[in-house]
């Protein structure tokens, strides 16, 4: 009785398989699973995509200055002048690391990605770091709105126009 069960079975899966709907248990590895899949599609080159880039390159950039101006702003305005005088490296850090969460939270709120621009936003912080009071002395009418007359006149005699300020090092250019 066996031979005739195991002898309809053999037949039935012969069947299947010359009719091309073979089944096969969980676990068993057959030959369609190494058959290519046919390739993604490539997307069409996209000529707005390179007149973009330089555009948003520029706009990280320019987050990363805006985000140093802020936490210069929050400096100015949070902390009261009975705070200790600290050092030149510990305010230079504090800055960085304050400018850095303002830039993080602009680069959110812009849907900026990527790592080059990521790179960009930490060049414009260190810029804005080193040469932010090159600003003061071109406007100092709009900065003494911002901040007080006697911060931009302690600004304006601490470094001269077209001078980076790293620490209390300043190199004229």
């Amino acid at each position: 009785m066996t031979l005739d069960v195991n002898k309809t079975r053999f037949e039935e899966r012969i069947s299947r398989i010359s009719t091309g709907k073979e089944w096969s248990p969980d676990g068993v590895v057959t030959r369609q699973m190494y058959v290519k899949k046919s390739p993604k599609k490539v997307k069409a080159h996209n000529p707005l995509a390179n007149i973009l880039y330089p555009v948003s390159v520029s706009i990280a950039l320019l987050t990363g200055l805006v985000s140093v101006l802020a936490a210069r702003y929050a400096q100015f305005h949070l902390l009261t002048d009975s705070a200790p005088a600290l050092s030149a490296d510990i305010v230079m850090i504090g800055e960085f690391v304050m400018a850095s969460c303002v830039g993080m939270v602009l680069r959110i709120a812009m849907a900026v990605q990527g790592k080059d621009k990521l790179l960009m936003q930490t060049v414009g912080v260190w810029a804005g770091i080193l040469g932010l009071h090159n600003l003061v002395h071109l406007q100092p009418d709009l900065f003494s709105m911002l901040f007080s007359p006697q911060w931009v006149s302690a600004v304006l005699a601490q470094a001269p126009f077209q001078s980076l300020m790293f620490r209390d090092l300043i190199v004229t250019l």
